[in-house]
């Protein structure tokens, strides 16, 4: 199967068509559409205002996988490899199978998992006390993280981690902290109920068995970062997967190093670390930050561990670059380079629209303008 796409629920994105699909709405409803796109709804609780709050908040879920796959250092590579296969597709080249072999390097990463996931109880996220992790090797997935959920030593799930994990944890962090945005014009009064109403939805989305995959990682931080609010949670999901997406080589190769000794399994773990040093498995990078960043605070003397926390709740980015620059395993300035580098490989490669778009939207990125609606 060489097309990827997000999960088909009310709208997604496709990796292989770089196209967004709002599947839950038709042509009909496109004036509503526009409506929601041209400016903000009304500060009110009708059901037309929140209709149209509800299609900003999907059209930024599936806008952030765009972003994910044509401004960043992982999406570019992905963006590259794709390119190369429809060149060699076209002019019917002699590499072609190894094009092939080397995009579906990128594409396996985003298929979904849905075969590994195992509930074994009904109960919220938000109740379980205790998460543990094991590596599993997978005859169609090949080497596995499994993370174990448990409340009062009962097993509750067991959740496969994947590249999907990754991508989802952004979109879903993304769209519900644009659905706080939206919320910001309105009187006190219909704001506290509209948030309560949002906090509610994102959990439910949390809770949800189906979904339990790509809400892993936000599922993660709260249980480990119980001091952070809502906002603050998915501010630092978002910056996170921002800084594993745009992680150098370099970055991968010594983080990878620390990572490789936490594993008890070392037959798989070593094949995880081999992975991460060919700048695959980000996702592991994600999990092992979350892991690494909870014991860092609570082991932090006391008057450390306030201001730790101080920057977590109000620059999330800057306290991940703390942390690992503290590990000795952080390139601050390598992404632009590995960036740049790779507009340059796709506009040497000069087939279809891939170059126009990705500099296009790395130029709106660093203006500010692409996250807006």
């Amino acid at each position: 199967m060489i097309a990827c796409s997000t999960p088909k629920i009310h709208g997604h994105y496709d990796f292989f068509t770089g196209l967004i699909t709002l599947d839950r709405f038709t042509e009909n409803e496109l004036p509503l559409i526009k409506l929601a796109l041209s400016k903000l709804p009304p500060a009110l609780n009708t059901p037309l205002a929140i209709e149209l709050r509800n299609i900003r908040a999907l059209i930024k879920h599936e806008i952030t996988h765009f972003l994910d796959h044509t401004t960043t250092i992982w999406g570019l590579e992905f963006l590259y490899r794709r390119s190369r296969f429809f060149q060699s597709l076209k002019h019917a080249e002699a590499d072609t199978k190894q094009c092939l072999e080397v995009y579906f390097l990128n594409a396996a990463e985003v298929q979904m998992h849905d075969d590994l996931v195992k509930i074994h109880k009904n109960l919220s996220f938000n109740q379980c006390d205790t998460v543990k992790h094991e590596l599993v090797y997978e005859k169609h997935h090949g080497a596995v993280v499994i993370i174990k959920f448990f409340h009062s030593g009962s097993l509750v799930c067991d959740v496969p981690l994947s590249m999907l994990s990754l991508l989802e944890a952004n979109a879903i962090a993304n769209e519900y902290l644009a659905r706080f945005d939206d919320l910001v014009h309105m009187n006190p009064e219909n704001k506290n109920v509209a948030e309560a109403a949002v906090e509610r939805r994102l959990q439910k989305i949390l809770d949800e068995p189906s979904l339990v995959e790509y809400s892993v990682l936000i599922s993660l931080a709260q249980i480990h970062f119980r001091f952070l609010d809502t906002r603050q949670l998915l501010s630092y999901v978002s910056m996170l997967v921002n800084f594993c997406l745009n992680a150098t080589i370099f970055s991968m190769g010594t983080v990878s190093e620390l990572i490789r000794h936490s594993f008890n399994n070392k037959q798989i773990g070593n094949g995880i670390w081999a992975d991460l040093c060919r700048g695959m498995s980000r996702h592991v990078i994600a999990f092992e930050t979350i892991l690494f960043m909870h014991a860092w605070i609570e082991l932090a003397p006391a008057e450390k561990r306030q201001s730790l926390i101080g920057i977590m709740a109000s620059n999330p980015y800057q306290a991940i670059e703390i942390f690992w620059d503290e590990q000795g395993r952080y390139d601050p300035m390598g992404s632009e380079f590995e960036i740049s580098a790779s507009l340059g490989h796709l506009k040497k490669l000069n087939f279809g629209e891939d170059f126009s778009i990705a500099s296009q939207a790395i130029k709106k990125m660093a203006d500010g303008e692409s996250r807006k609606i």
